[in-house]
Order: C-alpha cells, then sequence, then structure tokens
C-alpha cells in the first residue's frame, strides 16, 4: 500500500511541474486531469504486481499509442510525458514493491 501512494503521489508532482516546464501551453483544468489520470495509471501498474517484462510490455505499448497521437497533432505531446513518467514511475516502484516483499519471505 505504501508504494501505490508514493508512485501516485511522484508521478502526480512530476506531471504537474514537468509539463510546463516543458513548454505545452495547456489550462490548468488540463494539466491538473493528466497529473491525476498519470498518478492513476502509476499506481495501477503497483497494484497489478507484474514482472518487469510485463511492466515494459505495457509501458511501450501506450508510449506508441500516445506517440502516434503527438504525431498526429503535437498540441498531444503532453500525454506522451503523462504516460513516459507515470509508467516509470509505476514499474519503478512495482519492482522496489516486489523485491521488498520477496525479501521479507
Amino acid at each position: 500500500m505504501t508504494y501505490i501512494l508514493i508512485a501516485i503521489l511522484t508521478a502526480l508532482v512530476t506531471i504537474f511541474i514537468a509539463i510546463p516546464e516543458a513548454g505545452f501551453d495547456i489550462k490548468m483544468w488540463v494539466l491538473i486531469v493528466s497529473a491525476s489520470v498519470g498518478g492513476m495509471f502509476s499506481g495501477f501498474l503497483v497494484l497489478l504486481g507484474q514482472s518487469v517484462i510485463e511492466d515494459i510490455v505495457i509501458l511501450i505499448t501506450l508510449l506508441v499509442i500516445s506517440g502516434v497521437l503527438w504525431g498526429t497533432n503535437p498540441e498531444l505531446g503532453y500525454i506522451f510525458i503523462s504516460i513516459l513518467i507515470s509508467g516509470g514511475t509505476g514499474a519503478i516502484a512495482n519492482q522496489i514493491n516486489q523485491f521488498t516483499s520477496n525479501k521479507r519471505m
């Protein structure tokens, strides 16, 4: 449970700071929704508790989809950044969670 909260808060804060720093001029409500969805995705990856390969497959699939979106409309590049940050945060927190739970056994 602790790692889920850490992943959600880390992704939320990082996305909230990184998107404006990357130069995307989006409205505040879009930024809040994007950070919230990114935090939920990060927590979801930890909650699934999958292996490294499965995390990477999910992350690459979503990055390809968001990359195609970014290619068709450059204004939607913030979606790619949100998925990259939240997926990376979720995958790392998931692996730390698995390592610590396996170490306790």
